[in-house]
């Protein structure tokens, strides 16, 4: 089950206090004029949101599930990525890319060479526009990429 701090998706603030449990509402309540501030980040957080909800791939319920579905591509500083697969059972999508990338630098990921991927997402947010990736892609800066393999290319979250 996903926890997302009431908002935690404009970068609500404490005012650098670190435990704010017995602050008062000064400290504690929502400034929601960042929410326009940070509407971008917003519909971010709205767009995973409902990824999730549209792909059982990303709810997996059992271990046994997660160990059938899920392979660990890379995992080091910096960069974490992994692979959902076999889901053909349960969700549109055959195959689904993530990418978590946690320095400003560039990296670039080599795809499967006997697969063409839609990318979704990527550090400038949701797409709707992207052709097909063939060989690789480019993570420019902190953020997260999807790439998935549809069973008809056409379709988009």
């Amino acid at each position: 089950v996903p926890f997302i701090h009431s908002g935690q998706e404009f970068f609500r603030t404490k005012q650098g206090v670190e435990n704010s449990y017995q602050s008062s509402d000064s400290i504690n309540q929502l400034d929601w004029s960042r929410r326009e501030t940070f509407k971008q980040d917003v519909d971010y957080v709205r767009g995973l949101i409902s990824l999730r909800k549209a792909h059982p791939a990303f709810r997996l319920t059992s271990s046994a599930d997660i160990q059938r579905c899920l392979e660990c591509l890379a995992l080091k500083e910096h960069l974490i990525v992994y692979r959902l697969f076999n889901l053909g059972a349960i969700d549109e999508w055959e195959e689904i890319i993530v990418i978590h990338h946690a320095s400003p630098d560039s990296v670039t990921w080599q795809l499967p060479k006997d697969k063409a991927y839609r990318l979704l997402c990527d550090t400038d947010g949701f797409r709707t526009d992207s052709g097909e990736i063939k060989k690789a892609v480019a993570v420019n800066g902190i953020g997260t990429v999807i790439l998935y393999l549809a069973r008809d290319l056409t379709s988009f979250a």
